[in-house]
């Protein structure tokens, strides 16, 4: 059916996807109102990372004073530096998720310099409004997380060029957005503000020593040290530095409820297997991840290797140990 006036027309299905569009934004509007409190927040964290409280409280104030209208300061900027599996990509995309407005995770491994071919600061904006469905007010106030700044993931030639994309992205303006991100028959949009944009950046460092971080001016300059621009890091209001997993926090992470050793007996458990896992082998598993660059994605890696020799086995209804030997084979492999 058509609903028709005044020379125009639109149908049922039009009408019911506006009605849901509507539903939808008034759903957001008060997600985005709701107070949240900072003991919610810090759960919230918990619940994913073990430890790592200094960064986790730098996230909580940034996320609050995002929230909070009116408080008459710009919004907080933060950098989490750490090794690598150390948990920055999970800090950031909770921060995302909680910041009360729309929010875009972006990698900013392809972002370029001005005239350069590849992802520009603009698109990263461009993404946002259309999260945002194409409110510009929303897009002003959403987060913005900017994963994957990784030295060993980005070739030599480029290192330079995508800081220096962070930094047009970090600078307080306007940024038109650009022909490709505007649909199809949607009118250009007024240019979009980033000065109330709340920013989250993670980089990949190696594990530095307890002195490199004592303090945030030492560890600004320990970033510098291991190649980011001096102008790029002073765009933080924060940095923070997550450590590495030590043995406990490791254990933690791998026996926690819904961690990866439960996540791995269940799918033994779906393939008609059952899958024990002893304390001493939980602990000398934990030794592994804490003494492996990789951290958190050592324990990923490892207790994936030994979940695939379990679905790979012919034989039904097999009980298998994670014993001395599993572990062994799992970290030679």
């Amino acid at each position: 059916m058509l609903w028709e006036r005044v020379h125009s027309a639109i149908c049922d299905q039009c009408t019911e996807k506006a009605a849901a569009d509507l539903v939808s934004m008034r759903v957001e509007t008060e997600r985005r109102e709701a107070p949240l409190e900072t003991a919610a927040l810090i759960a919230r964290f918990d619940a994913e990372i073990v430890g790592q409280v200094p960064a986790k409280r730098t996230l909580v104030g940034a996320i609050r004073r995002h929230r909070t209208p009116g408080a008459g300061l710009s919004v907080a900027r933060i950098l989490i530096a750490g090794p690598r599996g150390s948990g920055k990509t999970t800090l950031g995309r909770i921060a995302a998720s909680l910041g009360g407005w729309p929010s875009v995770v972006a990698d900013v491994t392809g972002l370029v310099d001005a005239g350069e071919p590849g992802m520009s600061p603009e698109d990263v904006v461009g993404l946002l409004w259309r999260n945002a469905r194409r409110d510009v007010e929303a897009c002003e106030h959403g987060t913005v997380f900017l994963d994957g700044l990784d030295r060993s993931a980005i070739a030599a030639r480029c290192w330079e060029g995508v800081q220096r994309g962070m930094l047009r992205l970090l600078n307080d303006g306007e940024v038109e957005l650009p022909p490709r991100v505007l649909e199809w028959r949607v009118p250009a949009t007024s240019p979009i503000s980033t000065r109330d944009l709340l920013f989250v950046a993670a980089v990949s460092v190696p594990p530095l020593p307890a002195e490199a971080f004592a303090n945030e001016r030492a560890l600004r300059e320990a970033l510098v040290r291991e190649g980011l621009l001096p102008a790029l890091v002073s765009r933080f209001h924060r940095v923070v530095y997550i450590t590495p997993p030590d043995p406990a926090v490791a254990h933690h992470m791998l026996t926690r409820p819904g961690g990866i050793l439960e996540r791995a007996q269940r799918l033994a458990a779906a393939a008609g297997a059952t899958l024990e896992v002893p304390y001493e082998s939980t602990m000398a598993l934990a030794q592994l991840v804490a003494a492996d660059p990789d951290g958190g994605w050592a324990a990923e890696r490892l207790v994936g290797r030994l979940v695939s020799e379990i679905l790979a086995d012919p034989a039904p209804n097999r009980r298998f140990v994670l014993d001395g030997y599993a572990l062994n084979l799992a970290a030679s492999v």
